[in-house]
């Protein structure tokens, strides 16, 4: 079955502000799909940056806590050889004699 196409009779007004032919038609829908791009850039740019950041951000957390973990480690390290009465400000030479 075909359908029928109904045609609507535009009110005075609105026919004056609708565009006559289909070139016009084609330039303002032109003129909005640009539009709507340069909107879609902006917020792809958002989202991108948005990421990079995201990501700096874990890995500067990531680096925090490995170092951490190695601080802790090093920290024990000084004070079980300050509880052994070693000097660990001297050199390996001096433990030696």
């Amino acid at each position: 079955m075909r359908k029928e196409l109904k045609t609507i009779e535009l009110n005075p007004e609105v026919a004056a502000t609708t565009p006559k032919t289909s070139a016009e038609v084609l330039e303002e829908i032109l003129k909005t799909n640009t539009e709507i791009l340069e909107s879609v850039k902006f917020i792809k740019n958002y989202f991108r940056w948005q990421s990079i950041l995201s990501g700096i951000k874990i890995f500067v957390l990531v680096l925090v806590i490995i170092l951490s973990l190695l601080s802790v480690g090093l920290i024990t390290t000084y004070l079980q050889g300050a509880g052994s009465g070693l000097n660990l400000f001297s050199s390996p030479l001096d433990m030696i004699k």
